[in-house]
């Protein structure tokens, strides 16, 4: 019993540990809450996803309730996408197709000074985003949601009032 209890707080302090290490040299202010939301709306999914038979649409209305809850709240996602830099600047608008995990399409206008910080370090740091594939994690407010339930699988498309690029690698 005691080897339990044991387990069950190594996993805590290292979950903690890890959200320490993620945040602590980004110095994001809306990151708990936001990660929070991301959290609780992925492992939704994934009962609504990998549910069993007769189960899919329980765990999609109960997926549906948390996502109406959650409008106008922040959600962050994890540094999970590789966007397509030069289609962002020239049409400042995150598109569909930048993801990484095939569950979450997320949509919206970026915001100005997002991309004016990924501009400001030149051609060079955005050829070097294009090259080596640098991961961004994407935050903003949510405005509405769909979900997909066809051959594709089981998709949750968020549509974001404005959303914030934020690189995994920080360039000074």
């Amino acid at each position: 019993m005691w080897q339990m209890i044991f387990l069950n707080k190594i996993k805590v302090f290292s979950l903690l540990l890890l959200s320490f290490m993620l945040f602590a040299d980004h110095g994001i202010a809306e990151a708990p809450e936001g990660l929070d939301n991301y959290c609780a709306i992925r492992e939704m999914h994934i009962k609504w996803e990998m549910g069993l038979w007769g189960s899919k649409s329980y765990y999609e209305k109960q997926l549906r309730k948390l996502l109406i809850n959650m409008l106008d709240r922040d959600i962050r996602t994890d540094f999970d996408y590789i966007p397509n830099i030069n289609r962002i600047i020239v049409s400042k608008k995150l598109l569909p197709d930048t993801y990484f995990g095939k569950w979450l399409y997320i949509y919206g206008d970026i915001e100005p000074d997002s991309l004016k910080g990924i501009m400001d370090l030149g051609k060079h740091y955005i050829r070097e985003i294009e090259t080596r594939k640098y991961l961004f994690a994407v935050s903003g407010k949510i405005k509405k949601f769909r979900l997909e339930d066809s051959q594709r699988g089981r998709i949750l498309h968020l549509h974001l009032y404005s959303v914030k690029l934020i690189p995994h690698v920080n360039k000074n």
